[in-house]
Protein backbone atom coordinates (compact mmCIF):
# COMPACT_ATOMS: atom_id res chain seq x y z
CA UNK A 1 0.00 0.00 0.00
CA UNK A 2 1.25 3.46 -0.84
CA UNK A 3 1.47 6.40 1.56
CA UNK A 4 -0.71 6.49 4.67
CA UNK A 5 0.17 9.92 6.00
CA UNK A 6 0.73 13.44 4.71
CA UNK A 7 3.73 15.57 5.58
CA UNK A 8 2.47 19.07 6.28
CA UNK A 9 4.22 22.29 5.48
CA UNK A 10 4.53 23.00 9.21
CA UNK A 11 6.73 19.90 9.61
CA UNK A 12 9.06 21.15 6.90
CA UNK A 13 9.21 24.52 8.67
CA UNK A 14 10.06 22.83 11.96
CA UNK A 15 12.88 20.84 10.37
CA UNK A 16 14.19 23.96 8.70
CA UNK A 17 14.18 25.93 11.95
CA UNK A 18 15.95 23.15 13.84
CA UNK A 19 18.71 22.91 11.26
CA UNK A 20 19.30 26.62 10.74
CA UNK A 21 18.57 27.98 14.21
CA UNK A 22 15.74 30.35 15.10
CA UNK A 23 18.00 33.42 14.81
CA UNK A 24 18.77 32.50 11.21
CA UNK A 25 15.42 31.00 10.24
CA UNK A 26 14.29 31.13 6.64
CA UNK A 27 10.63 31.23 5.69
CA UNK A 28 9.44 28.11 3.90
CA UNK A 29 8.45 30.23 0.94
CA UNK A 30 12.12 31.10 0.45
CA UNK A 31 13.25 27.46 0.09
CA UNK A 32 12.56 24.68 -2.40
CA UNK A 33 11.75 21.86 0.05
CA UNK A 34 12.86 18.71 -1.78
CA UNK A 35 11.16 15.44 -0.81
CA UNK A 36 12.72 13.06 -3.32
CA UNK A 37 15.80 13.01 -5.55
CA UNK A 38 16.05 10.68 -8.56
CA UNK A 39 19.56 10.28 -9.99
CA UNK A 40 19.96 8.90 -13.51
CA UNK A 41 22.82 8.01 -15.87
CA UNK A 42 22.26 9.71 -19.23
CA UNK A 43 23.99 9.77 -22.61
CA UNK A 44 25.50 13.15 -21.73
CA UNK A 45 26.39 12.22 -18.14
CA UNK A 46 23.96 12.50 -15.23
CA UNK A 47 20.60 13.98 -14.36
CA UNK A 48 18.81 14.97 -11.16
CA UNK A 49 15.01 14.93 -11.02
CA UNK A 50 13.54 16.48 -7.87
CA UNK A 51 10.10 16.44 -6.30
CA UNK A 52 9.58 19.79 -4.57
CA UNK A 53 6.83 20.43 -2.03
CA UNK A 54 5.11 23.74 -1.43
CA UNK A 55 2.13 24.51 0.83
CA UNK A 56 -1.23 25.09 -0.81
CA UNK A 57 -2.95 28.36 -0.13
CA UNK A 58 -6.02 27.81 1.98
CA UNK A 59 -7.66 31.20 1.43
CA UNK A 60 -7.20 34.64 0.00
CA UNK A 61 -5.10 35.60 3.01
CA UNK A 62 -2.47 33.08 1.93
CA UNK A 63 -2.77 30.82 4.99
CA UNK A 64 -1.73 27.22 4.54
CA UNK A 65 -4.53 24.81 3.75
CA UNK A 66 -2.79 22.03 5.70
CA UNK A 67 -1.56 20.11 2.67
CA UNK A 68 1.05 20.34 -0.05
CA UNK A 69 1.35 20.35 -3.80
CA UNK A 70 4.36 19.05 -5.69
CA UNK A 71 6.35 20.20 -8.69
CA UNK A 72 9.14 18.45 -10.62
CA UNK A 73 12.49 20.01 -11.43
CA UNK A 74 15.10 18.32 -13.66
CA UNK A 75 18.72 19.13 -14.47
CA UNK A 76 21.49 17.52 -16.52
CA UNK A 77 25.26 17.72 -16.87
CA UNK A 78 28.30 15.75 -17.97
CA UNK A 79 29.32 15.39 -14.30
CA UNK A 80 27.48 15.44 -10.97
CA UNK A 81 28.87 18.92 -10.36
CA UNK A 82 27.55 20.24 -13.67
CA UNK A 83 24.17 18.60 -13.09
CA UNK A 84 23.92 20.27 -9.66
CA UNK A 85 24.97 23.64 -11.10
CA UNK A 86 22.28 23.28 -13.77
CA UNK A 87 19.79 22.47 -11.00
CA UNK A 88 20.71 25.59 -9.03
CA UNK A 89 20.35 27.75 -12.14
CA UNK A 90 16.86 26.39 -12.84
CA UNK A 91 15.56 26.54 -9.28
CA UNK A 92 13.80 29.79 -8.41
CA UNK A 93 14.70 29.34 -4.73
CA UNK A 94 17.59 27.72 -2.80
CA UNK A 95 17.21 23.93 -2.70
CA UNK A 96 16.77 22.36 0.74
CA UNK A 97 17.62 18.63 0.96
CA UNK A 98 17.10 17.99 4.68
CA UNK A 99 13.50 16.90 4.13
CA UNK A 100 14.30 14.29 1.45
CA UNK A 101 12.27 11.12 2.10
CA UNK A 102 14.07 8.90 -0.41
CA UNK A 103 17.05 8.95 -2.75
CA UNK A 104 16.19 7.01 -5.90
CA UNK A 105 18.89 5.61 -8.17
CA UNK A 106 17.89 4.44 -11.64
CA UNK A 107 18.96 0.98 -12.72
CA UNK A 108 21.12 2.58 -15.45
CA UNK A 109 23.08 4.41 -12.77
CA UNK A 110 23.14 1.30 -10.58
CA UNK A 111 24.77 -0.83 -13.29
CA UNK A 112 27.31 1.90 -14.08
CA UNK A 113 28.24 2.34 -10.41
CA UNK A 114 26.91 4.41 -7.49
CA UNK A 115 30.03 4.68 -5.31
CA UNK A 116 30.99 8.18 -6.46
CA UNK A 117 27.48 9.49 -5.87
CA UNK A 118 27.15 7.83 -2.46
CA UNK A 119 30.37 9.47 -1.28
CA UNK A 120 29.07 12.74 -2.67
CA UNK A 121 25.96 12.31 -0.51
CA UNK A 122 28.17 11.72 2.51
CA UNK A 123 29.87 15.07 1.96
CA UNK A 124 26.55 16.85 1.53
CA UNK A 125 25.69 17.81 5.09
CA UNK A 126 21.99 18.33 4.44
CA UNK A 127 21.19 14.66 3.82
CA UNK A 128 20.21 12.54 6.81
CA UNK A 129 22.34 9.38 7.15
CA UNK A 130 19.13 7.40 7.74
CA UNK A 131 17.50 8.55 4.50
CA UNK A 132 16.30 5.55 2.51
CA UNK A 133 18.03 4.62 -0.74
CA UNK A 134 16.31 2.53 -3.42
CA UNK A 135 16.73 1.61 -7.08
CA UNK A 136 14.06 2.05 -9.74
CA UNK A 137 13.56 0.61 -13.21
CA UNK A 138 11.16 3.44 -14.08
CA UNK A 139 11.89 6.62 -15.97
CA UNK A 140 12.35 9.44 -13.38
CA UNK A 141 9.54 11.59 -14.81
CA UNK A 142 7.16 8.61 -14.99
CA UNK A 143 7.96 7.69 -11.40
CA UNK A 144 7.35 11.18 -10.05
CA UNK A 145 4.08 11.51 -11.95
CA UNK A 146 2.49 8.49 -10.28
CA UNK A 147 -0.45 9.53 -8.10
CA UNK A 148 -0.45 8.05 -4.60
CA UNK A 149 -3.56 6.81 -2.84
CA UNK A 150 -3.69 9.71 -0.40
CA UNK A 151 -2.30 12.44 -2.68
CA UNK A 152 1.02 12.56 -0.86
CA UNK A 153 4.27 13.12 -2.67
CA UNK A 154 6.02 10.17 -4.30
CA UNK A 155 8.87 10.42 -1.78
CA UNK A 156 6.50 9.96 1.16
CA UNK A 157 4.58 7.25 -0.72
CA UNK A 158 7.74 5.20 -1.32
CA UNK A 159 8.90 5.69 2.26
CA UNK A 160 5.50 4.61 3.62
CA UNK A 161 5.37 1.57 1.34
CA UNK A 162 8.80 0.34 2.42
CA UNK A 163 8.11 1.13 6.08
CA UNK A 164 4.90 -0.90 5.92
CA UNK A 165 6.76 -3.87 4.40
CA UNK A 166 9.48 -3.64 7.06
CA UNK A 167 6.91 -3.42 9.87
CA UNK A 168 5.06 -6.48 8.57
CA UNK A 169 8.30 -8.50 8.28
CA UNK A 170 8.32 -8.61 4.48
CA UNK A 171 11.35 -6.43 3.77
CA UNK A 172 14.28 -4.62 5.40
CA UNK A 173 15.36 -0.99 5.51
CA UNK A 174 18.53 0.20 3.75
CA UNK A 175 19.78 3.70 4.54
CA UNK A 176 22.58 5.87 3.23
CA UNK A 177 24.51 5.03 6.40
CA UNK A 178 24.12 1.28 5.72
CA UNK A 179 25.55 1.67 2.22
CA UNK A 180 28.51 3.70 3.47
CA UNK A 181 29.19 1.02 6.08
CA UNK A 182 29.05 -1.72 3.44
CA UNK A 183 31.40 0.12 1.10
CA UNK A 184 33.88 0.57 3.96
CA UNK A 185 33.76 -3.12 4.93
CA UNK A 186 36.00 -5.91 3.57
CA UNK A 187 32.94 -7.47 1.92
CA UNK A 188 31.44 -4.46 0.06
CA UNK A 189 28.31 -6.40 -0.96
CA UNK A 190 24.73 -5.31 -0.25
CA UNK A 191 21.16 -5.31 -1.49
CA UNK A 192 18.97 -2.32 -2.32
CA UNK A 193 15.17 -2.45 -2.69
CA UNK A 194 13.98 -1.86 -6.25
CA UNK A 195 10.73 0.01 -6.94
CA UNK A 196 8.81 -0.18 -10.21
CA UNK A 197 5.51 1.04 -11.62
CA UNK A 198 2.90 -1.72 -11.65
CA UNK A 199 -0.72 -1.05 -12.69
CA UNK A 200 -0.15 2.69 -12.25
CA UNK A 201 1.11 2.15 -8.69
CA UNK A 202 4.61 2.17 -7.24
CA UNK A 203 5.46 -1.27 -5.84
CA UNK A 204 8.47 -3.24 -4.64
CA UNK A 205 9.67 -5.37 -7.56
CA UNK A 206 12.72 -7.01 -5.96
CA UNK A 207 16.28 -6.29 -4.83
CA UNK A 208 19.34 -5.11 -6.74
CA UNK A 209 22.60 -6.88 -5.86
CA UNK A 210 25.66 -4.64 -5.45
CA UNK A 211 29.35 -5.50 -5.27
CA UNK A 212 31.82 -2.64 -4.66
CA UNK A 213 29.14 -0.09 -5.46
CA UNK A 214 28.15 -1.56 -8.83
CA UNK A 215 24.94 -3.48 -9.49
CA UNK A 216 25.68 -7.02 -10.68
CA UNK A 217 22.19 -8.53 -10.75
CA UNK A 218 18.59 -8.50 -9.65
CA UNK A 219 16.52 -10.74 -7.36
CA UNK A 220 12.78 -10.64 -8.23
CA UNK A 221 10.46 -10.19 -5.27
CA UNK A 222 9.04 -13.70 -5.78
CA UNK A 223 12.51 -15.16 -5.19
CA UNK A 224 13.49 -12.87 -2.32
CA UNK A 225 11.93 -14.65 0.68
CA UNK A 226 15.17 -16.40 1.61
CA UNK A 227 17.07 -13.10 1.67
CA UNK A 228 14.34 -11.51 3.77
CA UNK A 229 14.43 -14.43 6.20
CA UNK A 230 18.15 -13.79 6.68
CA UNK A 231 18.14 -9.97 6.69
CA UNK A 232 14.80 -8.85 8.17
CA UNK A 233 14.55 -8.50 11.92
CA UNK A 234 11.18 -10.24 12.33
CA UNK A 235 10.32 -11.94 9.01
CA UNK A 236 6.73 -13.06 8.51
CA UNK A 237 4.98 -14.61 5.55
CA UNK A 238 1.96 -16.59 4.41
CA UNK A 239 2.36 -19.88 2.55
CA UNK A 240 -0.05 -22.02 0.58
CA UNK A 241 1.13 -25.50 1.56
CA UNK A 242 0.06 -28.53 -0.48
CA UNK A 243 -0.97 -31.80 1.09
CA UNK A 244 -2.71 -34.90 -0.21
CA UNK A 245 -5.96 -33.88 -1.93
CA UNK A 246 -5.76 -30.21 -0.96
CA UNK A 247 -3.82 -27.23 0.34
CA UNK A 248 -3.65 -25.10 3.47
CA UNK A 249 -2.84 -21.43 4.05
CA UNK A 250 -0.31 -21.06 6.86
CA UNK A 251 1.11 -17.90 8.43
CA UNK A 252 4.70 -18.13 9.67
CA UNK A 253 7.04 -16.06 11.81
CA UNK A 254 10.61 -16.79 12.87
CA UNK A 255 10.87 -17.39 16.59
CA UNK A 256 14.64 -17.73 16.47
CA UNK A 257 17.47 -18.07 14.00
CA UNK A 258 20.94 -19.28 14.94
CA UNK A 259 23.90 -18.80 12.63
CA UNK A 260 27.00 -20.58 13.91
CA UNK A 261 30.30 -20.36 12.00
CA UNK A 262 33.19 -22.79 12.30
CA UNK A 263 36.68 -22.77 10.81
CA UNK A 264 38.95 -25.79 10.59
CA UNK A 265 41.79 -26.73 8.22
CA UNK A 266 41.13 -23.62 6.15
CA UNK A 267 37.47 -24.53 5.58
CA UNK A 268 34.55 -22.29 6.51
CA UNK A 269 31.25 -23.77 7.59
CA UNK A 270 27.97 -22.20 8.70
CA UNK A 271 25.27 -24.07 10.60
CA UNK A 272 21.93 -22.33 10.13
CA UNK A 273 19.11 -23.33 12.46
CA UNK A 274 15.71 -21.71 11.98
CA UNK A 275 12.87 -22.12 14.46
CA UNK A 276 9.54 -21.24 12.85
CA UNK A 277 6.16 -20.66 14.46
CA UNK A 278 3.40 -21.53 12.02
CA UNK A 279 -0.32 -21.03 12.41
CA UNK A 280 -2.94 -22.67 10.22
CA UNK A 281 -5.28 -20.02 8.82
CA UNK A 282 -7.60 -22.23 6.82
CA UNK A 283 -7.68 -25.34 4.67
CA UNK A 284 -9.02 -25.82 1.16
CA UNK A 285 -12.81 -26.21 1.30
CA UNK A 286 -12.68 -25.90 5.09
CA UNK A 287 -11.84 -29.57 5.57
CA UNK A 288 -11.22 -30.73 9.16
CA UNK A 289 -7.57 -31.41 9.98
CA UNK A 290 -6.50 -34.95 10.64
CA UNK A 291 -3.26 -36.03 12.28
CA UNK A 292 -1.94 -37.10 8.89
CA UNK A 293 -2.82 -33.74 7.31
CA UNK A 294 -1.10 -32.00 10.21
CA UNK A 295 2.04 -34.06 9.60
CA UNK A 296 1.98 -33.46 5.83
CA UNK A 297 1.52 -29.70 6.18
CA UNK A 298 4.39 -29.46 8.64
CA UNK A 299 6.75 -31.53 6.49
CA UNK A 300 5.89 -29.67 3.28
CA UNK A 301 6.26 -26.28 4.96
CA UNK A 302 9.72 -27.26 6.24
CA UNK A 303 10.70 -28.30 2.72
CA UNK A 304 9.46 -25.03 1.21
CA UNK A 305 11.32 -22.81 3.68
CA UNK A 306 14.47 -24.95 3.44
CA UNK A 307 14.46 -24.70 -0.36
CA UNK A 308 14.08 -20.91 -0.30
CA UNK A 309 16.97 -20.55 2.15
CA UNK A 310 19.21 -22.96 0.24
CA UNK A 311 18.43 -21.35 -3.12
CA UNK A 312 19.24 -17.95 -1.64
CA UNK A 313 22.60 -19.05 -0.25
CA UNK A 314 23.46 -20.95 -3.45
CA UNK A 315 22.69 -17.88 -5.59
CA UNK A 316 24.93 -15.66 -3.47
CA UNK A 317 27.80 -18.17 -3.73
CA UNK A 318 27.45 -19.48 -7.27
CA UNK A 319 25.63 -16.81 -9.28
CA UNK A 320 26.86 -13.56 -7.72
CA UNK A 321 30.03 -14.67 -5.85
CA UNK A 322 29.12 -12.06 -3.28
CA UNK A 323 28.14 -12.17 0.40
CA UNK A 324 25.26 -9.71 0.38
CA UNK A 325 23.64 -11.82 3.13
CA UNK A 326 26.14 -10.53 5.74
CA UNK A 327 27.57 -13.87 6.86
CA UNK A 328 30.97 -12.19 7.03
CA UNK A 329 29.92 -10.26 10.14
CA UNK A 330 29.20 -13.46 12.05
CA UNK A 331 32.46 -15.07 10.91
CA UNK A 332 34.52 -11.93 11.60
CA UNK A 333 33.34 -11.79 15.21
CA UNK A 334 34.06 -15.49 15.80
CA UNK A 335 37.41 -15.65 13.96
CA UNK A 336 38.86 -12.10 13.75
CA UNK A 337 42.47 -13.13 13.05
CA UNK A 338 41.59 -15.61 10.30
CA UNK A 339 39.19 -13.09 8.77
CA UNK A 340 41.84 -10.38 8.53
CA UNK A 341 44.12 -12.71 6.58
CA UNK A 342 41.66 -13.79 3.91
CA UNK A 343 39.96 -12.37 0.82
CA UNK A 344 36.44 -12.85 2.11
CA UNK A 345 34.38 -13.05 -1.08
CA UNK A 346 36.73 -15.67 -2.54
CA UNK A 347 36.57 -17.78 0.61
CA UNK A 348 32.83 -17.24 0.96
CA UNK A 349 32.08 -18.96 -2.35
CA UNK A 350 33.75 -22.13 -0.99
CA UNK A 351 32.03 -22.09 2.43
CA UNK A 352 29.81 -25.02 3.41
CA UNK A 353 26.28 -24.49 4.71
CA UNK A 354 24.11 -26.83 6.77
CA UNK A 355 20.52 -25.61 7.03
CA UNK A 356 17.88 -26.94 9.40
CA UNK A 357 14.29 -25.70 9.63
CA UNK A 358 12.16 -26.67 12.62
CA UNK A 359 8.45 -25.85 12.44
CA UNK A 360 6.03 -25.64 15.37
CA UNK A 361 2.60 -25.83 13.72
CA UNK A 362 -0.53 -24.66 15.52
CA UNK A 363 -3.75 -25.99 13.99
CA UNK A 364 -6.28 -24.73 16.55
CA UNK A 365 -7.45 -21.38 17.80
CA UNK A 366 -6.97 -19.37 14.61
CA UNK A 367 -9.11 -16.34 13.81
CA UNK A 368 -10.06 -17.37 10.28
CA UNK A 369 -10.82 -21.00 10.82
CA UNK A 370 -10.70 -23.35 13.78
CA UNK A 371 -10.07 -26.85 12.44
CA UNK A 372 -11.20 -30.02 14.15
CA UNK A 373 -8.65 -32.73 14.79
CA UNK A 374 -9.88 -36.17 13.72
CA UNK A 375 -8.10 -39.26 15.06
Amino acid sequence: MLGKSIKTASLAIAVLLLTTGCWDSVDIEDKDITTIVVVDKTVQGYSFTLEIASPKSGNAGGESGGSEEYTILKSEGSTYVEAREDLDRKADKPIYLGAVDSVILTDKLAYSGIEEYVYRLRETGEYRKMVGVVVTTACPEDLLNVKSEHNTGVGMAIEDTLKSLVNTGQSFHVSLGDILESLASPCKCFLLPCMAISDKEIALSGYSVFDCGTCIGFIPVKKSKGAIFLKAKYPKWDYVVPYENGSATVGISFRKKDIKPSYSDGKIRFDLDFYVDAKLRYTQNGKPVTDEMDRQIKVELQKMIYKELKDTVDASQQEYNCDYLDFFNVFRIAYPVAFRNMEWNQEYTKAEFAIQVKVDLETTGTLDYEPRIEH
